[in-house]
């Protein structure tokens, strides 16, 4: 009897003090767990208050930047209608040199006339002044009757007369003309002024094309790079999302431990009483710990000439880039063609996309770096030659072919 009560003293013993050994490590898994939890729900409240402050972000930058190229279509609208009213302008300012041209050889002429009249009337005067008794009496003496005299002296006086009308006319006329082309100097001089004001109008415009372009380039830039830090935070949530779940899980399963070992731990008081009662014992233990979880971016004239490189030959070498900016400058220095790169640029009927409205969809872009680069070199004094056109190369076209356009 007292070999039987030694043996189930230690048995009790043992089981008392694996039971409560292993309570502290219990209690803190579970508190340890629960921190996480916390931890990752308040990481991921700032997480998502970061993707809907990113995306209120892009909102309002695609927002501005859809004005912006709202408001550039309208400026390239402006750009166009400036050009055709320099080329009006222009008609109209030739025009009226071809009548300035007219009326001076209209007033030249009267002058002649004027000139004429006076030296013919002139004469006749000196003579009958000089011969004047003797041509007086001569009328007198052949004439048969005095009816006849007084017939040929009233002939006399009317050629004096009309000698005198035509002189007056052609003074008058030769008035008419003078004030006629100083009208006509005048409102040429008004057609200029207005030429230049639109040149100057059409050159602010084109400033603020460029300048509207580099912000929306700017606001391009920087919607891509809260795009892109949207999604690193969007990442960041399903990581954290799939922490929680882990946490979770693993916070059930201790659950779902800890009520199996307070089972147990009914068994085995139920078989210890037993044991008791009976003299006998079996004592089994299970222990399950697990834990884990970690916690967790001139501008203007660059600019178009840039674009328009790569409307004309985005697809062609550097030597194709280079020509094709070669052909504007050498515009813009020729006297046929505007004085100015937008001029040129915008000039009507001369480069198809910017009729087509791919131009200002890639000045609003903003071209890429070998047109840019192109362009900056033609800026800086490069010419491929000295061609004032280019086309698709084809036989009909005698040239320079450079790539798939032939310069002439």
């Amino acid at each position: 009897m007292k070999i039987y009560g030694s043996s189930f003293m230690k048995v009790t013993i043992a089981i008392l003090l694996s039971f409560i050994l292993t309570l502290p490590a219990q209690a803190s898994s579970k508190t340890s767990i629960s921190n996480q939890i916390t931890d990752i729900n308040k990481q991921k409240k700032n997480t998502e208050a970061n993707i809907n402050d990113a995306k209120n972000k892009v909102n309002n930058l695609e927002s501005a930047k859809n004005k912006l190229e709202t408001y550039l279509s309208e400026l390239n609208a402006k750009l166009m209608e400036l050009s055709e009213q320099l080329e009006d302008l222009g008609n109209q300012i030739t025009t009226k040199e071809e009548e300035i041209t007219t009326t001076q050889q209209e007033l030249d002429d009267a002058k002649a006339k004027e000139e004429k009249q006076y030296i013919d009337m002139k004469t006749r005067i000196k003579f009958m002044y000089e011969n004047g008794d003797t041509t007086y009496l001569q009328l007198f003496l052949e004439a048969e009757s005095i009816s006849e005299a007084l017939n040929r002296a009233e002939y006399i006086m009317q050629i004096y007369d009309y000698d005198r009308d035509m002189l007056t006319k052609f003074k008058e006329t030769k008035e008419e003309i003078a004030e006629k082309e100083a009208l006509l100097v005048k409102e040429q001089e008004e057609l200029l002024a207005l030429q230049n004001e639109v040149e100057v109008k059409q050159q602010q415009v084109a400033e603020v094309v460029a300048s509207t372009s580099t912000k929306i380039s700017s606001y391009s830039s920087e919607i891509e790079a809260t795009e892109k830090k949207a999604k690193e935070y969007e990442a960041k949530l399903a990581e954290q999302n799939d922490k929680l779940e882990n946490l979770k899980q693993l916070q059930a399963q201790q659950k779902a431990a800890a009520e199996k070992a307070a089972k147990e731990k009914a068994a085995k008081e139920k078989a210890e009483k037993e044991a008791t009662t009976k003299g006998q014992q079996s004592a089994s233990t299970d222990s399950e710990n697990n834990a884990g979880g970690a916690s967790s971016s001139s501008a203007g004239d660059l600019a178009m000439l840039a674009a328009i490189i790569q409307c004309e030959a985005g697809g062609e070498s550097t030597e194709g880039k280079l020509a094709v900016g070669s052909v504007v400058m050498n515009r813009v220095r020729s006297s046929s063609y505007p004085n100015t790169i937008v001029g040129v640029i915008y000039q009507s009927g001369q480069f198809s996309p910017v009729a087509s409205g791919r131009f200002a969809l890639v000045l609003a872009q903003g071209a890429n770096s070998s047109c840019v680069s192109a362009a900056q070199r033609v800026l800086d004094g490069h010419s491929s030659g000295s061609w004032l056109q280019f086309r698709t190369a084809n036989s009909m076209i005698d040239g320079t072919v450079i790539g798939n356009h032939v310069f002439f």
